[in-house]
């Protein structure tokens, strides 16, 4: 089903559930937003079942192990060997990503198996730019990465695999079996590399602003929205008026989705981009809620206005589904009116649409 689901097809309500199946995705979502959705559960339930069985996630649902399973490998070097001498990398990536969440950096959520699979289809479900290569080759360099050494990224880099190792090791830590010698303690070293993800997380942003570019977001979208986007694409895909596409410019922001007004608007009895978002970054909304959350603020451009050229016109207030929208006399002619725009407005873009003169443009709120 999962496989399925990665497929480019707009599921519906189903896009992107794929992506609330896994654990490593939840777990930094929840820490990054402080809160909780009612889908959680799903990466809920695979997290007990883990707590179960060990490794059961990479035996019977993660779809990167299947296709390894089913391809040919050539090992170039001996497994033991090379095993032998490297660590359990991906604990480190755990409990580094999780500490960076705490402070609203998930660092390495965009290396979960799930996101990987799903981010090389991106290449089919969307108009083909260079930018995207970024996000669908990481699949491709895996299956290199396996045929030479199999096992190297499921036993020791995969960061869900790691959570899941991690989960094992508490368990058993808390049945009362876990017993190593102080002088050989890996939890000080789990606790370390959680700690310092987490003062990364504090420091990074006075160094660089990974949400200092001005672009249009989904309504609902979360203030650090650039670091909990999973790129995944599900909520551009299911957007029936198309105007969510993806960010296309170089930075932290690329491949997040942004609002581009050039055919359509955002319509008022529409959440779907809230549902299918699986990290949150778009905050779930009511239809009813839909028009308390700014776009942005839409200015006239009273110049071009056919109003104010003494012209016939009104389509603007029209198609405004917010009523914001409303006609004044001015104080110096009472014969002649332009358009005023109400504080609930919030920059859906119809006006922007439909204007014949494009006197609306849409602006920050920030």
């Amino acid at each position: 089903m999962i496989i399925l689901l990665a497929l480019p097809f707009n599921w519906g309500v189903l896009t992107g559930l794929s992506l609330w199946f896994s654990p490593f995705i939840m777990l930094n979502s929840i820490l990054v937003l402080k809160s909780l959705v009612l889908l959680n559960i799903l990466g809920f339930i695979i997290f007990i079942i883990i707590w179960i069985k060990k490794k059961w996630f990479c035996n019977y649902v993660c779809p990167v192990g299947f296709v390894f399973d089913k391809m040919p490998h050539y090992e170039l070097f001996e497994k033991k060997k090379v095993f032998s001498k490297l660590p359990y990398i991906n604990k480190w990536l755990v409990l580094f990503s999780l500490g960076g969440a705490i402070f609203g950096f998930p660092f390495f959520i965009f290396f979960d198996p799930l996101l990987v699979f799903n981010g090389f289809f991106s290449l089919f479900s969307h108009p083909f730019h260079l930018n995207l290569l970024f996000l669908a080759s990481i699949f491709p360099v895996l299956l290199l990465i396996h045929l030479v050494m199999p096992g190297l990224w499921c036993e020791r880099l995969c960061p869900l695999g790691g959570l899941q190792l991690i989960i094992y090791n508490i368990k058993t830590f808390v049945s009362g079996f876990f017993s190593i010698p102080d002088k050989f303690n890996p939890g000080r070293r789990l606790f370390i590399h959680g700690s310092l993800g987490a003062l990364t997380a504090v420091f990074l942003p006075g160094i660089i602003d990974v949400n200092s570019e001005v672009v249009f977001r989904p309504p609902g979208s979360i203030k650090k929205f650039n670091n909990l986007c999973l790129r995944c694409g599900s909520c551009i895909r299911i957007c029936p008026t198309q105007v969510l596409k993806q960010n296309k410019e170089l930075g932290f922001g690329l491949l997040t989705p942004i609002i581009q007004y050039e055919n359509s608007y955002c319509i008022k009895n529409c959440n779907l981009c809230s549902v299918v978002c699986p990290s949150g970054s778009i905050t779930l909304f009511s239809i009813d809620e839909k028009k308390a959350l700014k776009i942005g603020h839409v200015q006239v451009n009273y110049k071009d206005c056919l109003l104010m050229k003494n012209e016939e016109c009104g389509i603007c207030k029209q198609a405004c589904p917010y009523e914001a929208l409303s006609f004044v006399n001015l104080a110096d002619n009472p014969l002649q009116m332009r358009p005023s725009i109400d504080d609930c407005c919030n920059g859906c873009g119809a006006c922007i649409i439909i204007c014949p003169e494009s006197c609306f443009t849409l602006h920050s709120t920030q």
